[in-house]
């Protein structure tokens, strides 16, 4: 249920939308980007010292909860793995109260299948009183995506201990527990590096929906400029994968009501396209810029 974006691509997020909260975390992608704490899912942090010292607040969607979702209180970000159909009905039903009377993002790993939902697919959560909007769409392999555990690790789990004769898996990337059953970090070979690797990328589709009231979204969308696009195509080139380069399928962008590729390798023909079709550029964070300043090193 629970996945986890770049921590570069979260305070995009939140700064494009204004959001308050990030919620449905764990305790190993709980972070403290947005200004409220984050929720945590289930209960072992509710009444616990450690959830009151870091003021959590904690959901739980257990089978046995029953009456209607509370909704959140604050404008929130989702990060959603959805291993199979119908198993976030209950966090749908959450996520459609709260943007009754607030904006929701929610970044959603698909389930899987062998077909491409369709554009209108989740029109379904919109009313007289919530608007659903796709913003964004990352095929497989273009956007690093983790778990409630952290990321994927290395394909090869081969390789000897340093200081041993035995083998030992290679936990490059996801928590572990050692043979007392305490908590440690994944390796720490490379410390302070996300090392990235065709297993730490989305397997499946992923999108970026918006909800909340009609007036709210429209207000929103309209608050997301050119530069802010061209940040995300930025941040997407340092953080995410190397697209297939099919013209017809890579990681897009709708939110600003009309096609934007976000692929690294055509960001600078998209930036001629915006000066020529808006003109103007995108300023201080014009979408090749960053590639300019390190042309000296070819």
């Amino acid at each position: 249920m629970i996945g986890q974006l770049p921590l570069e691509i979260v305070p995009w997020l939140r700064d494009a939308f204004v959001l308050e909260q990030q919620v449905l975390t764990s305790a190993l992608t709980i972070n403290c980007l947005c200004a409220v704490a984050p929720s945590v899912l289930g209960t072992s942090w509710g009444d616990g010292p450690v959830g009151y010292h870091w003021r959590v607040t904690v959901d739980n969607f257990c089978p046995e909860q029953t009456g209607p979702a509370a909704p959140w209180t604050h404008r929130c970000l989702l990060v959603l793995n959805e291993p199979r159909e119908g198993a976030l009905s209950r966090v749908w039903e959450k996520i459609t109260a709260t943007a009754r009377l607030r904006k929701v993002v929610v970044v959603i790993h698909e389930r899987p299948g062998g077909k491409r939902l369709s554009r209108t697919h989740y029109r379904r959560y919109s009313t007289n009183d919530v608007t659903c909007t796709e913003l964004a769409i990352f095929p497989a392999g273009t956007i690093c995506f983790g778990h409630a555990a952290g990321w994927n690790d290395y394909a090869d789990m081969n390789g000897m201990s340093t200081n041993s004769n035995r083998a030992s898996s290679r936990h490059s990337h996801t928590w572990t527990c050692d043979e007392d059953g305490h908590l440690v970090v994944p390796d720490t070979h490379c410390p302070g590096v996300l090392r990235r690797h065709d297993g730490l990328l989305n397997k499946r589709d992923e999108r970026i929906l918006l909800l909340g009231p009609p007036s709210s979204t429209k207000e929103t969308l309209d608050s997301i400029r050119i530069r802010d696009v061209c940040k995300l195509a930025f941040l997407l080139g340092g953080t995410g994968g190397k697209t297939s380069g099919n013209p017809k399928d890579g990681p897009v962008w709708y939110g600003s009501g009309e096609a934007i590729r976000l692929d690294w390798h055509l960001q600078l023909m998209i930036a001629n396209w915006i000066s020529l079709q808006h003109g103007v550029k995108c300023g201080g964070c014009e979408i090749h810029c960053h590639q300019c300043l390190c042309l000296w090193v070819q």
